[in-house]
């Protein structure tokens, strides 16, 4: 159960990266055109991933 909620935590934890890194008000964040800016599209998907695995594993651990 504590592998899930992690998940979920961490899960959260990139959809806030991303609303964060949003355009807002007809401007870009300011990580655009810089050297990072593929690192940021890298962050969300591991994130993203890591969060769904997390959760999955909490799932199968629990009921497996």
């Amino acid at each position: 159960m504590d592998t899930f909620i992690i998940g979920l935590l961490s899960l959260g934890g990139t959809a806030l990266l991303f609303w964060h890194l949003l355009p807002r008000n007809g401007r870009t964040h300011p990580i655009t055109n810089t050297i990072w800016e593929p690192l940021a599209g890298v962050a969300v998907t591991a994130g993203t991933s890591f969060g769904v695995t997390l959760m999955a594993l909490g799932i199968t651990q629990l009921f497996g």
